[in-house]
Order: C-alpha cells, then structure tokens, then sequence
C-alpha cells in the first residue's frame, strides 16, 4: 500500500495513467461522516478535466435517488441516474430481467419499499407481532405462496417476528434471498456507529443454509451490475475510491479494480495495520479524496 502523497511525479503520473474509470462510495469519501470533506467538488471537476470518468457506487439504500441527488448538490456535484448504482437499482434491474411476478418480503428502508412499489412490484406484508405460545408460533410459521422473494437490508424497525417470517420463508428452496448492504458496523458520526444488517444476514444465512445474492458491496452480484451498468469491460482500468476495507476494498478486489483507499470515513491506520485479509489490502491510499485536486496540481502542474 502506497501513500499517494509520498509517489513523485513520475510515478502519480504512471499512477494517474493506469485508469480511465473512477468509481467513488460515496458516505466518508464524498459525503462527511465526521467532518466537512474539503475540495471534493475540486478534485471530482479536475479528475474529470484529466480524461477520467467518475461514477459513484454506494450500500446506502437509506436516502433513495432524489435525496442523494440533493445531498451531491450540497456539495455542489451534479449527478443524474446514469452517474450512481445503489442496491436498490440492482435490484429492481434483476427482477425485471426474470420477469418476476410475485410479492417481495423486504427488511429494508421506507425509502426502498417505495421505489420498489414505483417500479411495478408487490411487497408483502411485515409482522409487527407473534402470539407468545406455541400454538401461536406454529400459526405464525405458515407460509405465504405468494411470497417469491426474501431481501434484508437496513431495517431500524427490526425484530424476531420480522425475522423469524423472513426465515421461514427462506426454508422454501424456490424463494430467492437477497442482500444489499452487509456492513456490520455503520459510522453515523464522530466516535458513534450502530449495528448493521450484516450480523442478522449471517443469523438468516446460519438458520437457514441458504447463501444469499448479494446485490450491495461486496457482492459479486453487485459487481456484475456496476460493469454492466457503466459498460466497464476493463475492470483493471478502473480505479475504486473507498473508505471501507471490507465493502469496498474487498469489493474492488473481488472486481478486478485499482484500489485507493482514503482516511475520511470508516477505517483508519490503525484499522489498516491490524487487518490480516490480503484481499482488503489497498493499492494506495490518501488523507481525502479532495487531496487529489491538489496533488494533480503540484505533481503534474494539471
């Protein structure tokens, strides 16, 4: 792992050089977690005056479209749909392709419920409690054919009769079970993060053998959709801009990406020198993602 600051400039050159595509997270690389990020807007408009395509790849199912297309503008970077993937995108991008037809038992935002009703298809309906008896259990344990398909993402309303239907219905081979974010420590701050989906994924994937198409970072799924999405037919040409080992550095290399990893959200050094994953080894790495508008100035003289 190498320390962008520290290259000279032949080598950021050779650096800048080994890729066409960027593919930015967004929450901690663009959008602050703790504090303000500085110069995003500068580095996103002097990457892009460098030849560089730069798209924009998150787990956050949270905001929807309209409501990150808002926070970018905050920052003062314009985006349509063609520059972001989301897990709800791929998601909805899938079904249609199989010409799926039946109700969707969704653990996951407000904001994901909705647009998958946008998009044409049926949820059903969540539990918001169980008979505390056996003969109440058994009565609950009984399956909804409609139900074709399981997805847990983010819930904040969670609990065991949502996830104890959710498994039940997994134990059905036919039924399909998705994933989106896997994270299982989300940063909403300076010094506080609250427990993420990836911990009742795994309960559901234990209880019930079943292994799950992750359709969020890192899932190869997922990964599939981006290049898709964004016609990369060169994964080694593109460089993935991200502040989680796991979901996106794994994820990079799991694509084929360049990898650069920046400092301003959920890892720090101290998380990089403890980790004993190869896969979740950076390439490079950078104080900020806003560093790079400068670091092309003075390097190059761009």
């Amino acid at each position: 792992m190498k320390d962008l600051a520290s290259l000279s400039s032949a080598e950021f050159k050779q650096f800048l050089d080994s890729f066409d595509n960027i593919l930015c997270d967004c929450d901690g690389v663009i959008f602050p977690l703790h504090k303000p990020i500085i110069n995003v807007k500068e580095s996103i408009l002097k990457l892009r005056q460098c030849g560089k395509r730069v798209r924009f790849v998150t787990n956050n199912c949270f905001d929807g479209f309209m409501l990150l297309s808002q926070i970018f503008d905050k920052t003062d970077c314009k985006i349509n749909l063609d520059d972001v993937v989301y897990p709800t995108l791929a998601m909805i991008d899938y079904f249609k392709s199989i010409n799926f037809d039946k109700e969707i038992y969704v653990l996951g935002f407000p904001i994901m419920k909705k647009e998958f009703e946008k998009a044409g298809f049926k949820l059903a309906d969540l539990p918001d409690k169980m008979e505390d008896s056996r003969a109440g259990i058994r009565t609950f344990a009984k399956i909804n054919p409609n139900i074709g398909a399981v997805i847990v993402d983010a819930d904040l309303n969670l609990n065991f009769p949502k996830i104890f239907k959710a498994a039940t219905h997994l134990k059905r081979p036919d039924v399909i079970f998705m994933t989106g974010a896997t994270d299982r420590r989300i940063p909403v701050g300076a010094n506080f993060e609250f427990m993420g989906p990836g911990y009742f994924q795994q309960a559901l994937i234990d209880f019930t053998g079943r292994v799950p198409l992750g359709f969020g970072k890192p899932g190869l799924p997922f990964s599939n959709y981006v290049n898709k999405k964004f016609n990369i037919t060169n994964p080694s040409k593109t460089l993935f801009v991200g502040d989680s080992l796991e979901q996106d550095i794994g994820f990079s290399a799991q694509s084929g990406y360049q990898t650069l990893l920046v400092l301003t959200g959920a890892t720090t050094m101290d998380h990089v020198s403890e980790n004993n994953n190869k896969e979740w080894v950076p390439n490079f790495y950078v104080n900020s993602f806003g560093d790079l508008h400068q670091l092309i100035i003075d390097k190059l003289g761009i």
